[in-house]
């Protein structure tokens, strides 16, 4: 337990206001624009981090405010480098007859960072809006926190009206429903070693639901018990344009993933005395380049 005297508490209170104060002094960016839709039309949106609240209203516009702001919790960049890349993000408006298309866009800013030949933060893209009632609203999006309300979420034809907490959202809610289902699955199987075939019926029906509501094209699902395989399928297909089926041994691209596992190897190496986190990575891979 750390023990404080009384002097150190305005440091620590200054310290966790810092940020604030820092933020400040980067102008965000804003944009404000009201653009013509049809009272059914559509508004698309393509956006990567910040934040997006959509509402609906009566008129026959879309209201768009729109704030671009520095990423302080990035390491990446001085002050100055930041408030240069706030300046170079802009929010791309396309309209059409009935649609309005909107974007986040980084072009100039990526650009900047090849030159420079460093790391790059994207400045957070703040999005408030409002379009009309009956009008659809799509969204792309890579990590912001959504809220969409009393707006229509799927253009498909005959689709109700639905509120929409938001892409990320619905996948969490995806992800923790699957699971659920592969518990209630399981659980009262732990004798017969597998699921039955009347929950086996059911979890195939409720992941291929969310396979099709989220629009993946294809997945595997696996069911361990006891360090055991006791339940395996897969869903749709590795290729949609030549209708090749995905198998639960199809390979598949993890992304970022593969760190988990590394650092989750490297320090099962540790905990076996095989590795020592404060040696170089030379010492075990002659042909990596010692940089100590």
């Amino acid at each position: 337990m750390h023990r404080f005297s009384s002097p150190s508490i305005p440091l620590s209170v200054l310290l966790a206001f810092a940020p604030a104060g820092v933020l400040a002094a980067i102008a965000p960016k804003e944009v404000h624009q009201v653009l013509p839709l049809d009272a059914k039309g559509e508004l698309s949106l393509a956006t990567f981090k910040g934040t997006v609240k959509a509402t609906a209203w009566d008129r026959a516009e879309v209201k768009l405010d729109a704030s671009i702001q520095a990423d302080e919790s990035s390491d990446c960049g001085t002050e100055q480098e930041k408030a240069e890349w706030v300046r170079r993000t802009e929010v791309k408006i396309e309209t059409a007859p009935g649609s309005v298309r909107l974007s986040s866009d980084y072009d100039q800013l990526e650009t900047a960072g090849n030159l420079n030949n460093h790391c790059v933060s994207r400045p957070f893209v703040n999005y408030e809006i409002k379009l009309p009632v009956n009008a659809r609203l799509r969204i792309a999006d890579h990590k912001s926190t959504i809220q969409v309300a009393d707006v229509q979420a799927d253009p498909a034809p005959g689709s109700s009206r639905q509120s929409l907490e938001g892409s990320r959202a619905m996948i969490r809610t995806a992800v923790a429903a699957a699971i659920l289902g592969a518990i209630c699955a399981t659980a009262g199987q732990a004798q017969l070693g597998a699921p039955d075939g009347e929950h086996i019926h059911t979890l195939q029906a409720q992941f291929e639901h969310f396979r099709k509501e989220l629009k993946i094209p294809g997945l595997a699902v696996i069911i361990l018990q006891d360090r055991k395989v006791v339940w395996k399928h897969s869903f749709g297909y590795a290729d949609v344009a030549t209708k090749r089926a995905y198998f639960p041994e199809t390979p598949q691209h993890v992304a970022s993933l593969t760190k988990t596992f590394a650092a989750t190897l490297v320090l099962q190496l540790v905990e076996r005395g095989e590795l020592r986190l404060n040696e170089a990575v030379a010492d075990y891979v002659p042909e990596v380049e010692d940089r100590r």
